[in-house]
């Protein structure tokens, strides 16, 4: 677990209120495994004082990038949204057990709705690295709400279901 302060490389909306943001931490994206999450605060602190929990939704190593997919759904999320490239944050992490894979298992069904795909879009990048294919099944409450497929790995075989 590291304490770092990570600065903004890209942020859109994705999704109508979802978000996803890219943050140059080297320290972080060294290292994290699918399923792990960080604890992220404003740099300057601006009158929040508890950090909040994103899954992490991507890492690459390399170029030192982690990437996390939220919702705005109140003041501390919303913040984020207004956060420049550039800006720079707290973060704390990785935290939490990784996922699990047995080496035997060649292929993985995986299976996510709404924001859940932040935690398995990680293991979807490690499954594939692996040498192992990969089926996500995925759910929504409406097709305006579907994850991008553009957003996967090509090699991902996408399955979507929606309430509508």
């Amino acid at each position: 677990m590291r304490l770092t302060a990570a600065e903004l490389v890209e942020s859109r909306e994705i999704l109508p209120g979802q978000w996803l943001q890219s943050y140059h931490a080297p320290e972080l994206a060294t290292g994290a495994r699918a399923g792990q999450f960080i604890h992220v605060r404003p740099g300057d602190l601006s009158g929040m004082v508890l950090r909040r929990p994103f899954s992490l939704n991507t890492t690459d190593p390399a170029a030192g990038i982690v990437t996390i997919h939220f919702r705005v759904v109140g003041r501390g999320t919303d913040f984020f949204t207004r956060l420049r490239p550039g800006d720079t944050i707290d973060m704390l992490g990785p935290l939490g057990r990784p996922f699990e894979v047995a080496p035997r298992s060649q292929h993985l069904l995986l299976v996510a709705g709404g924001l859940g795909i932040a935690g398995v879009r990680m293991l979807a990048d490690e499954a594939i690295r692996a040498g192992r294919r990969v089926t996500l099944l995925f759910g929504a409450a409406s097709a305006r709400e579907v994850y991008p497929s553009s957003l996967l790995p090509d090699e991902v075989e996408y399955i979507v279901a929606t309430d509508d």
